[in-house]
């Protein structure tokens, strides 16, 4: 992807992580009619291509609405932090190696995450209508989940194209490569009880797909598994380092793969250990399918 869209990526990224999601501007956030805005959507758990809709109201009142898998409605990327940046790795020691970052860390677990250290920025990519008044317009972003964006663009005078998201040997990239960098259907694994254990043990049963386990934060745990190959997954999590996570959202891992919209997957057993190695009971496993 060109250099420009990379930056203003960036921008957006740490822009929504800190600043929440309601009534933003776009980047850019001055534009021609035609041309191409990212919208910071905020921490979204559900939006796709296959399901948001995009309202537009321009200065005059016109209204364009793009339904689900419109070609408008370019991609919807989730941007993630750079795993050694200076708001993770302050995060990670709970020390500031640059100024205020533990501050913006505790802005987004509080106001955001819900203490879910799985950060990332849904990130909408939309080609503005050709024919659409000079002013302000308002863009409103919905899906069927009752997730919500709202962003602002200034439209000036003159005729835009959309942006071609070229890349530097391939050329132009085409629609289905940046849905591809979009997230595909999956099952989040979550885990509760009343005590944070060291090592968890799940066994889930599955028909049919070629399934493939995710680990969303690898600093903060391994997750190892092994699939029999016909209905049997089975993942063990321990921490990264001797450190005990600190919450179970940090035991938070995904399944994807060759789903296909067949595969039924659930928990057959769990099992939680403390770091001298005894059982723990009373920790369960939950799964939500995510489309």
């Amino acid at each position: 992807m060109h250099r420009r869209w990379v930056g203003r990526c960036l921008c957006l990224m740490i822009f929504m992580l800190l600043s929440g999601c309601a009534g933003v501007q776009t980047f850019p956030n001055v534009v021609r009619s035609g041309e191409t805005v990212a919208i910071a959507a905020g921490w979204k758990q559900n939006f796709t291509n296959e399901n948001i809709t995009v309202r537009i109201i321009s200065s005059s009142g016109q209204e364009v609405t793009y339904q689900p898998l419109d070609p408008a409605i370019r991609a919807v990327v989730n941007l993630y932090p750079d795993p050694v940046s200076a708001l993770l790795v302050s995060d990670a020691i709970n020390k500031d190696i640059v100024p205020n970052m533990l501050t913006y860390a505790t802005q987004i677990h509080n106001n955001f995450t819900g203490e879910d250290r799985d950060w990332w920025q849904t990130t909408v990519f939309v080609d503005l209508p050709r024919a659409i008044s000079i002013g302000v317009a308002t863009i409103e972003i919905s899906n069927p989940y009752g997730e919500m964006a709202t962003a602002v663009v200034e439209v000036v005078g003159g005729e835009g194209v959309p942006a071609a998201f070229n890349a530097e040997k391939n050329g132009n990239l085409a629609s289905s490569q940046l849905s591809a960098l979009g997230r595909a259907h999956h099952y989040v694994v979550g885990f509760d009880g009343v005590r944070v254990p060291y090592a968890v043990e799940v066994i889930m049963g599955y028909q049919f797909g070629d399934l493939h386990l995710v680990n969303p934060r690898g600093d903060l745990k391994n997750v190892a598994w092994v699939d029999d190959g016909e209905s049997i997954i089975r993942a063990v999590i321990t921490p990264a380092s001797s450190k005990v996570p600190l919450n179970m959202t940090d035991y938070k891992f995904y399944v994807a793969g060759g789903l296909a919209g067949f595969t039924t997957l659930q928990v057959l057993n769990v099992k939680a250990y403390d770091a001298d190695g005894l059982e723990i009971a009373g920790v369960v496993a939950s799964i939500n399918e995510m489309q």
